[in-house]
């Protein structure tokens, strides 16, 4: 007896079935590609116990015959394609003829259908792939496909899914995703007999995106449209700062097919840098429309993945769309400075010359052009003051500030020696840094890193010792979010509560938080939130690793918690410059990044070549 045999057919169907089908949502998936190849303008899909129990998609397609509905359970059946040749310019979403026999053997399975020139239509049930009744029924025009208990056949394979809610939230996204692509389609989704989707057809992608992300989310972003050769490119793209700490918006929709695509993000991105922060991720809607035979689809068994047959051509026109749009529209606006920063090139104009002192002052400041020793900057012999006089760009601080007091003013005493900081301050450097005169040079510092480190250094202190303070929000920031990150948040909530983050639940995908570390900016809170939890879907941040998440947390919440620069006074950037020198590594910040920076006379001098 031969030991290599033909498989039966219910058993390469079940081979298949774990290609094309691994989870409920590929079910779902591969049924509405088929609902919208068929025509359908309506589109129904309804889940229950996240598509484990039960599936079922109904639309208003063109329909089959009796005879076309027998076959198209057979495997590598499809009016899709019909020579080898047509593999090169596919227009359709399905063309393997694998979907159906590959579901239909792992599940209870059935199928119902009618032609539009029909008076009945077919009912056809079968059982682990084999066909147990197929009858006239009366059904409306279109097809109607209930899969029930999937999986049955192969518990291994159950034993992998998820957990109820989080294939639910897959579903909705996937549903979400073929909603966008294609708004002249009206869908709804029903999870657990709960209307989650409901958008009837729709004029264009901006109204699609306003019913289901919402009108903020539409005006957040800029609209876009380019056309090169046949190549036709258009969407919309969030307007910085707005971005993700993931690239869970970063849609793109390939002939009505949402897909990943390396080629177009990857543009995306290049074309994202410098306009925002490093590690965050553009919001993007990016829609392609393309000739078949320029594109590939036959790649992955999901068809999940493309690949174009002239890469370079595709990612230039998105770095172009994306930087003219960038340049033209959004960026000037949302990189504009804060109108209580200084602008370039007048950095210090509110640094003012010592005024001369009356001729019959008595007081024990020596005329001496340089400034005045701070107070918390201790005379030494090892480090002689810089030389001849200082640029006038920096003149001594004004009479009455802590580093010159005024004669008949007596000197406050000096800080606790561990508090000293031989630093003297001269002033602001553009929008977000400062200058401070050091016993070796000059210091260029960077509040916002400072504060991180100090903040990040106080979170892990609270946390590890159990003192953790926190304020209760006298009005609790609400949101909501979509199902997948909502789910995450869900399942996590009491990772966040034991560092200070009270979030509370008040209905399907919506939340409120109550209560945040005492130095946390409320407002940040959803950004906070939101960032933790893309981390912890991409596997970089796990909660049952208790010391690798509590030091994560505190990075991003001190990343976090101030948003925006602002402009600090002497005496607020002096306490800072202090209470980062009480920390374990004053000289960067959580992410590893320079807190300030010490150009010493020496260096400075050999740079003029001459004595400063």
């Amino acid at each position: 007896m031969s030991r290599i045999e033909i498989l039966p057919d219910h058993v390469a169907n079940q081979i298949a079935a774990g290609e094309v089908v691994e989870r409920p949502v590929a079910v779902v998936k591969e049924l509405l590609e088929n609902s919208l190849d068929a025509g359908a303008t309506r589109v129904q899909i309804e889940a229950r116990r996240g598509g484990k129990s039960y599936i079922r998609v109904t639309d208003n397609g063109i329909g089959m015959t009796e005879e076309e509905a027998l076959l198209s359970l057979k495997r590598h059946a499809t009016s899709k394609i019909r020579l080898a040749d047509d593999l090169l310019r596919i227009a359709s979403f399905g063309f393997r003829g694998e979907a159906l026999p590959s579901i239909a053997s792992v599940c209870d399975f059935t199928l119902l259908t009618r032609p539009k020139d029909a008076e009945t239509g077919t009912r056809i049930q079968l059982k682990n792939g084999e066909i147990t009744d197929c009858r006239e029924d009366a059904i409306p025009v279109g097809t109607s496909i209930e899969v029930a208990r999937l999986f049955n056949t192969v518990p291994a394979r159950r034993k992998f899914l998820k957990t109820d809610q989080t294939e639910a939230a897959h579903i909705v996204q996937t549903v979400r995703l073929f909603a966008l692509a294609h708004p002249a389609v009206g869908f709804s989704l029903k999870i657990d007999g709960r209307e989650t989707i409901s958008t009837p057809p729709c004029p264009g992608l901006p109204e699609r995106i306003a019913e289901i992300w919402g009108k903020k989310m539409l005006k957040d972003t800029l609209p876009f449209e380019r056309r090169s050769g046949s190549i036709f490119l258009y969407g919309r793209l969030g307007k910085p700062p707005l971005s993700r700490a993931s690239r869970q918006d970063l849609v793109c929709i390939v002939n009505g097919r949402p897909v990943d695509s390396r080629t177009i993000q990857y543009g995306i991105l290049e074309a994202c840098t410098g306009f925002l922060p490093k590690g965050r991720y553009p919001v993007a809607f990016f829609c392609l429309e393309i000739q078949p035979e320029a594109i590939d689809v036959n790649v992955h068994p999901t068809k999940r993945e493309i690949r174009f047959r002239d890469e370079p051509q595709v990612r230039r026109i998105v770095v172009e769309t994306v930087m003219d749009l960038l340049l033209d529209q959004g960026a000037k606006e949302s990189f504009a400075p804060p109108e209580n920063l200084p602008l370039p090139g007048s950095n210090f104009e509110r640094v003012q010359p010592v005024p001369p002192k009356p001729e019959n002052s008595q007081s024990p400041v020596p005329s001496d052009p340089r400034p005045a020793p701070s107070p918390s900057m201790p005379p030494t012999s090892a480090v002689p003051p810089p030389a001849p006089r200082p640029s006038p760009s920096f003149p001594a601080p004004p009479p009455g500030s802590r580093s010159n007091p005024p004669a008949d003013t007596p000197r406050p005493a000096p800080p606790p020696r561990e508090n000293r900081v031989p630093w003297q301050w001269i002033g602001p450097l553009g929008t977000s840094t400062l200058l401070f005169r050091s016993p070796r040079g000059l210091i260029v510092f960077h509040p916002r890193a400072a504060s991180e480190r100090v903040l990040y250094e106080q979170f892990l202190k609270e946390t590890e010792e159990g003192e953790l303070h926190t304020q209760p929000l006298l009005i609790p920031q609400t949101f909501e979010w979509e199902p997948l990150p909502a789910q995450c948040l869900e399942e996590n909530r009491e990772a966040f509560a034991e560092h200070g983050f009270e979030v509370e639940s008040f209905g399907k995908n919506f939340f409120r938080v109550s209560m945040v570390p005492a130095w946390f900016e409320p407002g940040q809170a959803e950004s906070f939130l939101s960032d933790a939890v893309a981390l912890i879907r991409e596997g970089a941040l796990r909660p049952e690793k208790a010391g690798p998440f509590r030091e994560r947390i505190a990075e991003l919440a001190a990343r976090t918690a101030h948003r925006r620069d602002r402009r600090l006074s002497e005496e607020e950037a002096m306490r800072l410059v202090r209470r980062l020198m009480q920390t374990s590594a004053p000289h960067t910040c959580p992410a590893g990044k320079p807190t300030f920076l010490e150009y010493e006379d020496g260096e400075l001098e050999r740079r003029f070549g001459r004595p400063i």
